[in-house]
């Protein structure tokens, strides 16, 4: 009977042992969130893999300068619509009646910015191919619903691995995050997504209205734990959101002298994005790392 005895507590202590070893999720251990990038207007000609890797590279530089370690190559997301608003291309989904114009200027206006993108001599589609996807944004609901569809899978699918999400999204890609977010309610069983945006345009109504975007009030999304929104004042498509939005923490980048201040690079690359970014993985991470206690 010793021997049994001996024998099953070998065993226990080898299953705990087994156990300490195995992946974070067998013993509820914290995990790295997972961040979701949301590009900005244009990119239809570019490689999705290529602009993956130099935002990751543009943040890991910003959470170098706040003492944060690099983002896992796997933890890192692109949701890439740019593709939906090819206007050679035939995308969209059903909108309601409400949203649609039943006069019948959106068909006119698809079908020309098609015809014209497909007119355009190969060496001058590059840089006019994208201008016309946002004409197409601007006058479509169903190009519109087709980017936030597509931005919403890609946050789906990071929410379905039962980790923290962070969604990072610039300029455009902050007004399509919002579209899809604000019509989300809390699921119970799925983590509440921390946003952070930069560049983004939400603050002004003006530019919201001339995208085809309601211009009316806007509200903190259910499904949002924390939105910090990284703005520079002297980026005229960028504004902060503070003042109309409770519960949205603006973050000024400082007077800088800069060729482009709305520049995806820029505004990734900053200690203030790092900061931005280190807060939203501090709050998601139980275990915190000891850089935590300095923001």
């Amino acid at each position: 009977m010793a021997h049994a005895g001996t024998t099953c507590m070998r065993f226990f202590l080898l299953a705990i042992a087994v156990l300490s070893s195995s992946p974070a999720c067998v013993l509820g251990q914290s995990r790295a969130p997972i961040v979701v990038l949301v590009h900005g207007r244009g990119h239809l000609e570019d490689d999705t893999a290529s602009l993956r890797r130099s935002w990751k590279a543009s943040l890991d530089t910003a959470l170098r300068q706040v003492q944060m370690p690099a983002l896992a190559d796997d933890d890192v997301r692109l949701a890439w619509y740019a593709d939906v608003l090819d206007p050679s291309e035939d995308h969209g989904c059903v909108v309601s009646s409400a949203a649609s114009d039943t006069g019948g200027f959106e068909t006119f206006a698809r079908d020309f910015l098609g015809s014209l993108a497909s007119a355009l001599p190969k060496q001058e589609s590059r840089e006019i191919r994208p201008l016309l996807g946002d004409m197409l944004y601007a006058v479509d609901p169903s190009r519109r619903c087709a980017t936030q569809r597509r931005v919403g899978t890609v946050i789906d699918a990071a929410l379905s691995e039962d980790r923290p999400v962070i969604v990072v999204a610039y300029s455009l890609g902050a007004m399509i995050t919002y579209a899809e977010l604000d019509r989300r309610g809390v699921s119970a069983n799925r983590p509440a997504i921390r946003l952070i945006t930069v560049g983004s345009p939400l603050g002004n109504a003006e530019i919201r209205e001339i995208l085809g975007e309601p211009a009316g009030n806007l509200r903190l999304p259910r499904a949002v734990a924390s939105w910090e929104n990284v703005y520079d004042p002297h980026d005229a498509f960028s504004a902060p959101l503070g003042a109309e939005i409770t519960g949205v923490v603006d973050r000024e980048l400082p007077n800088q002298a800069a060729t482009d201040p709305h520049h995806a690079s820029r505004y990734l690359q900053h200690r203030v994005t790092g900061q931005a970014i280190a807060r939203a993985i501090c709050a998601s991470t139980p275990r915190q790392p000891e850089q935590c206690s300095g923001l």
